[in-house]
Formats: C-alpha cells, structure tokens, sequence
C-alpha cells in the first residue's frame, strides 16, 4: 500500500530531493525544498497553537505558497479549507463563517485584490493590527491572517517569523496523523443556494490520487500540465498529489494564459494535459500555435495530440464521470486514446477501484437492469466523510450510499452519463447553483421575477442564462444587470445568456411557480438570437 497520509508522501519523496515537483512561470520547487520549507511553517504553526483538527483556510492562487502552506497544515492534522482568492467578498465571507475558519493564509500569490478580498469579507479587519487576536461577531472564530508577500497589509501575520518550535515536536506530531483524519474541505455550489461544504480524509484523497495515477500510467519521468485551481480537489487531488505519488513534476500557472501555458509545456516537454476543452480551444488559437512543438505529449485533448487526432469528438473517447463528494473521478478508462466503437460512444469508463456503483428508479431507490436510466448511487473509499454542518443522516442513505442526483445507465460494464437530475449548472468544470445566482438577481431594484437555468454549449459543456421580469418602471438592460451581479458574484456564475419581458411576459403556471418548459424555451431562442 502506498501513502495513505501527507507526512507518509513527503517521507516517501525524500530520495528525490532535486527533483523538482511544481514549476509556474516564475518559480521552481523541488521535493526537497517543499519537504523543508513546509516543515519550517509547520513549526511556526504549532507555536501558535494550530494543530490537529485546526479550521485554516488557504486563500491563493497556484503557486508554491500555496503548495507549501497546505503541506505544512497537513502535516500536522490541520483541516484546510481549500477557498478561491478570484471570488467576490460576499462569497468569501460565507465560507469563513460557515467552516469556522480559525485562521486565513494569503498573500500576494492571491491575486492583486487580496486585501480588498479579505477586508471586503470580515468587517473590522482593516482596522486590526498583526500580533494580537482577532474578534469579531461576523466570524466568531478567526482569530489570524498570515499573509505571504512583501506587501503585508497592517492587520496580516508574517509566517516567515522564526518558529521556536523544536523538530522532534513537528516528528512527534506527525506521528500521530491518521488516514482517517480530516484533510480539507472543498465548496462546490449545489442545487440550494448555499455551497456545500465537502470534507475529505487524507486517506481518501491520497488513495485517489495513487489509482490515478495508475489508471493515467504515469511513471517518473512524466511531466503534467494544468491550470486547474488547488483549491478544487481536481488541482489538488487529480494533479498535484496524483503526480506526487510518481515523483512527477507539474506545471500549473496562478490563472490561465494560452501563451504562457504553451511556454511551460513546450519548455518543460509536458506529456500530459489535464485541462478543459475551452482552454484547449484557447491554445489552438493561439498564433504561435503553428510553431509550437508539443511532439512530447502523451495525453490530453485530442485538439492538442497531432494529425492523429484530428477531427476526433469528444464522446469517441472514453471519458470520466465524477464530482468533488467523490475525489473527482469514481469512472475512468483503461485506455483514453481508444476510438470507441458506435455501440460504445458515449461510455464513461468503468469504476475505479474499491468504488460501487448502483442505478436505482429515482422514486423508490429499487436497483434498475441495465440499460435502464435512473439515479446513480456510489459508495466506496473515495467517497467524502460528509458534508459540514450537515449530518450524516441527511447526507447518505442509511446503509452508506451517496444519491449523486446524476441519471446514468450500465451497458457492457461501461456508464453511461444522461444528464443531471438537479438543477446544478455544469459549466467549464464549474458547478453553479441557480438559486444563488436567482438571489442575487432577484435582489437588483427593478427585478420582479427571475429563474436561472443552464442552456447547452458545445464547448463550456452549459453556460448560465438567466429569464428576467423586469418592473414597469425599471430601465434595467442585460449589461447593467450583469454588471451589478458581477459586483456580488463569481465571474463564471454571472448568466451570458439573458431574456429580459415584463410581468406579463413571464411564464407563471397557475400555482404561482415558473413554467420552466417555457422559460426554457425562451432562454433557449433567446440563446440562439445571440448567436
């Protein structure tokens, strides 16, 4: 068996100390040097008492910071909530509050608007001074925010400050930090209008990441590409940790950039690239394009793999089928450049290992045959302690299966995805929830109704629209509404897709709730005028 807890990876990468393991434009670190760095802040954590269990969570972008801030938590049993630095304060403000978030790490690495975020988000912050606790009824449990960077603000900790404490108490910590131990915690938005907050085991994560890396047959010499986000567990889970199991190196970026993702791979001979297909699209488009030589590559996108692959669609490929309550992937393929026969277009592999699948009728949860579509339950290692603040009983059926909402069907051992039994919108590997995009839309003065739905697209798989009855006397028009929403949310939940009426426009049923058929409808024409 492999590494089931950090500190067992970090031991089991010692003999590859030069190795290097993360490169982003600007920075280079090496096993060795994440296994010492990371041990340093871990003792100036321990000195001020955070510890197993401990609620910090992890503000910035891919960098090495990061790497290191969440190696050094890890190590000693803390629990990282893993939050993105590119939100809206509002956003963030939610889930300090919600995962009882004793301490912030960020810094510079986050993003040129970090400390707007941060004071944006906890009222009281800005006049703070570093030193001393924190107190404030908004987040009644923060107490500190560490801040990487030159440029830290008045009211930020430095977590370079010497540690008084001694290495055999970071080794006597370390000892003690179980595969069972909660890991992190990820958000993704749900079918409500709150995110749901997943919590993970370092034994899940880290023997997800050992069986993807089989599947993927990744050996030592392989060299990863992605600019998915760490604080998703597919940047965290699928590529950081998953090369680490292989003493692999990875190159990622704090944010995408075509041309600057051609420079790593082509620079650092990437053999693999995990990312979407809009970022693919990006890349081809780009004009140095035609001069790129990328012969090394071994896997991704067919757009990105040569003459071989051209004109190859997605679904002639096996794909993979997960969501962050299962560690990303629960299918994937045995081999992924396949061409699938007709029969088999479509298939999204087969199960990973130590992971059960069932497709049950969605009313009574009774087993359906295959080739029948109904709701996919899934239990297994992989699968999440739990959600936070939720009890078990909510959360997975009494005998220990998660209902995933999915529709899918069996046929030749293979899954077959059909679509989401919830309202969840899918959109470039974001997940959206209608509702608090509604809420936010809902709340802009002159709006009297709103329902926001996803709409398909070739390429982002769904973008958001959204169908808006405006008030008689409203002079609202889709660039002043997504402006204003921009200001209180993400950029990938703001709808592209708009369909402004009037009250007698809108499609009310007689109970009093949306005609969804027919707001659909409308979206959908609305979608296709735009082109």
């Amino acid at each position: 068996m492999g590494s089931t807890t950090v500190p067992q990876l970090l031991a089991a990468n010692a003999r590859r100390s030069d190795r290097p393991w993360v490169v982003t434009p600007d920075e280079r670190l090496t096993y060795g040097e994440a296994d010492a760095r990371s041990a340093e802040l871990a003792r100036r954590f321990l000195a001020e008492g955070i510890g197993k269990n401990t609620r910090v969570a992890i503000v910035l972008a891919n960098s090495a910071d990061w790497v290191l801030t969440f190696l050094a938590l890890s190590r000693i049993g803390a629990h990282s909530a893993l939050l993105s630095p590119f939100g809206k304060p509002p956003e963030l403000a939610y889930a300090l509050r919600h995962a009882d978030v004793h301490a912030v790490v960020t810094g510079t690495r986050a993003g040129a608007a970090a400390a707007d975020l941060l004071t944006g988000a906890v009222p009281g912050l800005a006049d703070h001074r570093s030193g001393t606790p924190l107190f404030t009824e908004s987040h009644p449990y923060l107490r500190r925010v560490w801040w990487f960077g030159d440029d830290r603000p008045q009211w930020a900790d430095d977590p370079g400050a010497p540690a008084p404490v001694d290495a055999g108490i970071l080794a006597a910590v370390e000892a003690e930090v179980a595969p069972s131990d909660p890991l992190l915690t990820s958000y993704t938005s749900g079918t409500t209008a709150d995110p749901k907050a997943v919590m993970h085991s370092h034994g899940a994560i880290l023997r997800q990441a050992a069986k993807l890396a089989v599947r993927r047959k990744f050996v030592e010499d392989d060299v990863v590409y992605t600019p998915m986000p760490f604080f998703w567990v597919g940047g965290v889970c699928y590529a950081l940790l998953s090369c680490a199991t292989e003493g692999m190196l990875l190159l990622t970026s704090a944010r995408f950039d075509a041309g600057q993702a051609l420079d790593l791979m082509e620079e650092g001979r990437a053999t693999h690239v995990a990312c979407w297909p809009q970022a693919a699209e990006g890349m081809v488009a780009h004009p140095s394009w035609p001069e790129r030589d990328l012969s090394h590559l071994k896997a991704g996108p067919a757009l990105l793999r040569g003459p071989e692959f051209a004109g190859v669609a997605i679904d002639q490929r096996e794909q993979s089928l997960g969501m962050t309550e299962t560690c990303g992937p629960h299918t994937f393929s045995f081999d992924a450049d396949a061409i699938l026969p007709d029969s088999m277009r479509g298939s999204f592999g087969s199960p990973l290992e130590r992971m059960e699948h069932r497709i049950v009728d969605p009313e009574t949860l009774e087993p359906l045959p295959d080739g029948e579509i109904g709701e996919l339950l899934i239990r297994g290692e992989c699968l999440m302690l739990g959600f936070h603040k939720r009890e078990r009983q909510d959360t997975f059926l009494p005998d220990g299966w998660y209902r995933t909402g999915d529709l899918c069907s069996w046929r030749d051992d293979r899954l077959f995805f059909h679509g989401r039994g919830g309202d969840t919108i899918k959109t470039a590997g974001f997940n959206v929830a209608p509702a608090e995009v509604e809420r936010v839309i809902d709340a802009v003065p002159g709006v009297m109704h709103v329902v926001v739905m996803g709409l398909p697209d070739p390429v982002r798989d769904q973008v958001v629209g959204a169908l808006v009855a405006l008030r008689p006397d409203s002079d609202a028009t889709a660039d002043t509404l997504a402006t204003t929403v921009k200001e209180q949310i993400s950029t990938y939940k703001v709808p592209t897709v708009w369909c402004l009426v009037d009250e007698a426009g809108y499609p009310m049923g007689p109970t009093g709730k949306v005609d969804r058929n027919r707001a659909r409808a409308l979206l959908e024409g609305a979608q296709t005028a735009a082109g």
